[in-house]
């Protein structure tokens, strides 16, 4: 299964209303989330390893309001950089596996959840 949104509307406040229709409403959260970086120096050289790990819950609501889904996902990741003079590191490589492996296990999540595959097709049949 897999799906297509032909809209994506951010949100700053989620009991505000797009001004668009809609028929399903994420938010995701950020459980927890932690960062460490090492860095070693050569002569001319120096290296920036980077590591994290985030904690994000996801929930979809009807225009009810009710809970048609709910998912949560931790991951871990893991990055390294390498700069020299006047170059700058990459010192959030580590977080960004880590949220890109996250949003890819709640996806997984989603596509396997009959109550929320339910929900779309109502959603479908109702336009």
């Amino acid at each position: 299964m897999s799906y297509k949104f032909d809209r994506v509307v951010l949100l700053v406040d989620e009991r505000s209303e797009p001004i668009i229709p809609w028929d399903l409403k994420m938010r995701l959260e950020l459980s927890e989330a932690d960062l460490s970086l090492d860095r070693k120096s050569g002569f001319t050289t120096y290296t920036m390893k980077s590591g994290g790990y985030i904690d994000l819950k996801a929930t979809v609501v009807n225009r009810d309001g009710q809970i048609v889904w709910f998912g949560s996902a931790r991951a871990e990741g893991l990055g390294e950089s390498a700069a020299g003079e006047g170059q700058v590191v990459d010192i959030q490589g580590g977080l960004s596996v880590a949220i890109d492996i996250a949003v890819a296990k709640i996806a997984a999540q989603m596509t396997r959840s009959e109550a929320l595959r339910g929900a779309i097709h109502e959603s479908i049949q109702q336009q």
